[in-house]
């Protein structure tokens, strides 16, 4: 049977007392009570809780203790482990998938140990090193590959207070002023590379809450076609899916654009010196070269499809090197796009979700009387409602859904 299990943490002595506020330097705080630590060795008694409690393959624990006891005190630190961890093994390769660099944390010097598969892992921060090993003492982290194998860790907190970046200035290393650490590891910070995401995203403490208002819409939304649509089921007993609403924001689109030309042109025309009109023909025929047998004769809106996905791909071409890569790579060719957008037709992570969403809104439907219908949506949309609207709302695609009690 697969375990894993996140053992304890331990702040060691001479570790930023910023970070580690109230808690005792050098002293073990276990998750569970048949752990203990022994000088440099992690002992394991016999568990009295049963494995399968609450599931197969589940294990839950919780800290609990008085208000300023330290318990988000070792959460936090926990998440800078794995932060530094994953800057000291990623490198400059943390910038690759993402719009914000990793950033080591100063002065950390803290232990880590988990449990996966009944063998016991022990990360080590000191300072500007690690170490990551498990009891055998096989050495791990050698590569980016070694981090796929930790486990991923996702931390939700909705508290006004928590996790503002001007709180962490006294963690901030001198080369990287006016950086903090805590930015690269909001959702969407990497095609979760790093092994750690915290949600909501916050700018300088501050939440969206209009934003995650949508994004919990569109989750909502996925949620419950999945289990209807692959399981048969109802993803909630007393709630069906009467019909989604997809709108589309005519004006929203074109200030996208028109902001692209503004601040990403500059730096793309550096690399490949072309006019405006050129880059924005250019992109579009790579697009319209991979879906011109889509069926899109009868839907008016393919225009702002297209300026949808011109505006992405600048986008994604100037936030994220990766693919970047491609447009240098192609720069001398007489469309140097087409790499690209090949490229970004068959990657999966949720740096192209919008894309594949314009993608799938273009070759799905189909018209009739005054109606886009989407064939893959029939199964489970009740006949009388079972179409598209398209009325003006905020955002590009599906924003909100209404539900039949």
């Amino acid at each position: 049977m697969n375990t894993f299990k996140v053992i304890g943490v331990r702040a060691l002595k001479g570790c930023n007392k910023h970070i580690i506020k109230n808690l005792e330097p050098n002293t073990f705080y276990a998750f569970y009570n048949n752990y203990k630590i022994e000088g440099e060795n992690v002992i394991k008694y016999e568990q009295q809780v049963p494995s399968n409690l609450y599931a197969q393959n589940i294990s839950l624990h919780a800290i609990v203790g008085m208000n300023g006891s330290g318990k988000s005190t070792i959460i936090e630190l926990i998440i800078r482990i794995i932060n530094n961890l994953s800057f000291y093994i990623l490198g400059k390769q943390s910038k690759i998938f993402s719009t914000e660099s990793l950033i080591p944390v100063k002065r950390l010097k803290a232990e880590l140990y988990y449990e996966k598969n009944h063998i016991i892992y022990k990360i080590v921060i000191n300072n500007d090193s690690f170490s990551w090993t498990d009891e055998n003492g096989n050495i791990m982290g050698n590569n980016s590959e070694d981090l796929q194998s930790l486990f991923y860790t996702i931390v939700i907190n909705y508290s006004h207070y928590a996790y503002n970046s001007l709180e962490y200035k006294s963690e901030i290393i001198g080369r990287y002023k006016k950086h903090f650490w805590i930015d690269a590891l909001f959702h969407k910070n990497d095609g979760y590379i790093t092994p750690i995401v915290l949600n909501p995203f916050r700018e300088k403490g501050n939440i969206d809450i209009n934003i995650e208002t949508e994004l919990a819409k569109q989750r909502s939304i996925a949620f419950f076609s999945y289990f209807k649509l692959y399981h048969s089921i109802s993803f909630h007993p007393d709630y069906d899916i009467k019909s989604f609403v997809i709108s589309l924001d005519k004006d929203g689109v074109s200030q996208k654009l028109k902001n692209a030309m503004k601040v990403y042109y500059p730096y793309l025309a550096a690399i490949k010196n072309i006019s405006k009109e050129n880059m924005s023909r250019l992109i579009q025929k790579a697009w319209e070269n991979k879906i011109l047998s889509f069926n899109i004769n009868n839907n008016e809106y393919v225009e702002y499809c297209y300026q949808y996905l011109i505006y992405k791909t600048m986008s994604i071409l100037v936030k994220y090197s990766f693919f970047l890569s491609y447009f240098k790579e192609c720069s001398k060719e007489e469309n140097p796009f087409e790499k690209v957008v090949d490229v970004l037709i068959h990657d999966k992570s949720h740096i192209t979700l919008k894309i594949h969403q314009i993608i799938y809104y273009l070759e799905e439907p189909y018209y009739h009387k005054g109606r886009y219908y989407w064939k893959s949506l029939e199964p489970f949309l009740k006949k009388e409602t079972r179409f598209i609207n398209t009325d003006r709302r905020d955002n590009v695609f599906i924003t909100s859904s209404n539900f039949q009690n």
